[in-house]
């Protein structure tokens, strides 16, 4: 399962990261640093059966602070770090204000590509809704792209993986302000 766990993580960081956004990982040694970072607006929890109680109340505050959090899993099986129930109420409150999303396609190791397209849909219905300073569109749907501020302004970092040449339209602020 850990091989499953780090295979969801990576594929939630990789779609978000390879698509403008500011990715943080978040771990159960420190779980406070969630509600701290005043900035984050997405929690995706990956295949994650055993996490200590610590981590819920603070995914139940992120929550009550108007943050939306997935849970990409594959079951619905949820442990402390020493495989004891979880206090009831706190997880069923966690869960019932939480998207749960289900992979299609994973073997006992890895989740395949495909199988993550119910999770990239989830995530591109709370993205779209982001107010975004810099935006990219692709012709193709092919192209990944990366953004970071430099000195007052943007960087932006693009891969055409398609086969055929595209036209990309980087927008600002809602604006187009190249092809």
């Amino acid at each position: 399962k850990s091989a499953l766990h780090t295979s969801a993580m990576y594929e939630a960081y990789r779609y978000l990261q390879n698509n403008g956004e500011k990715v943080y990982i978040v771990n159960d040694t420190y779980p406070e640093k969630l509600n701290e970072n005043k900035n984050l607006e997405l929690l995706i929890v990956p295949c994650a059966d055993y996490m200590p109680e610590k981590v819920w109340q603070e995914i139940e505050e992120f929550i009550e602070n108007g943050k939306t959090v997935i849970f990409a899993e594959y079951n619905t099986s949820y442990y402390n770090e020493n495989g004891k129930s979880l206090d009831s109420a706190l997880k069923n409150n966690v869960l019932n204000n939480a998207t749960k999303v289900s992979f299609d396609g994973w073997n006992q190791n890895t989740v395949t590509f495909t199988g993550c397209a119910n999770v990239y849909s989830e995530i591109e219905n709370v993205i779209s809704a982001f107010v975004k300073d810099i935006e990219v569109e692709s012709g193709n749907g092919e192209t990944e792209w990366t953004v970071a501020e430099y000195n007052g302004g943007y960087v932006v970092n693009l891969c055409n993986y398609g086969e055929s040449e595209t036209t990309i339209t980087i927008n600002y602020k809602g604006e187009a302000c190249g092809e």
